[in-house]
């Protein structure tokens, strides 16, 4: 461990002695070298919280969060902007749908490998990733369509976040990433379909 200067190296104290979980080689999305930075645990999410830092002659007001080794599974994600539809303002979203043709898996610690894929629905509220749909279809062979379909008010209210009211949502390799050495997607571009009324 680096006592000084800037790292962007990732340690997990296990309470006896401390183990390097840092990727190598590094995932294209990694925080830079820093200093002066927050670290909070996320109990949502169950990863940790970087906020900030100084990274070279700048202030950063990035915020990272690392949960379950997420930096080091492939992934796609999807982020569409309703605003672009020009619905206007108080247009009241009915239903979404969502559909995309995808297939993973990858080889397990044990020796054992893993087939399939999964769909993510991004939360605004709780700023995290959930697992919808997944599926069995192996990177060999054809993709298969992940379908996810709402019409609950609760559910379309925390879908949509800021200005260009973007709804996001991901597709993954099945399979939990600390018990993965290898990990693959195929995924085809991803169809919504969003119903509403105008005002």
């Amino acid at each position: 461990m680096r006592p000084f200067g800037r790292a962007n190296d990732l340690w997990s104290w296990d309470g006896s002695g401390w183990t390097l979980l840092t990727p190598s080689p590094l995932p294209r999305s990694w925080p830079s070298t820093r200093n002066g930075h927050g670290l909070a645990y996320d109990a949502t999410s169950r990863g940790v919280l970087l906020v900030g830092g100084q990274t070279n002659s700048t202030q950063s007001d990035e915020t990272w969060l690392y949960a379950e080794g997420l930096s080091e599974r492939p992934g796609l994600v999807y982020r569409l902007a309703f605003a672009f539809a020009q619905a206007g303002v108080g247009a009241v979203v009915r239903s979404v749908d969502a559909q995309v043709e995808a297939a993973g898996g990858g080889a397990q610690v044990d020796g054992g490998a893993v087939s399939g894929a999964v769909l993510w629905r991004y939360s605004p509220r709780e700023q995290a990733f959930f697992p919808e749909l997944g599926n069995d279809a192996g990177v060999g062979g054809s993709p298969s369509p992940l379908f996810w379909a709402s019409a609950d008010a609760g559910v379309l209210d925390d879908l949509f976040v800021g200005p260009r009211q973007e709804l996001t949502f991901a597709v993954s390799p099945v399979g939990a990433n600390d018990g993965q050495t290898t990990a693959a997607l195929r995924a085809s571009g991803i169809t919504v379909v969003v119903r509403y009324r105008r005002p």
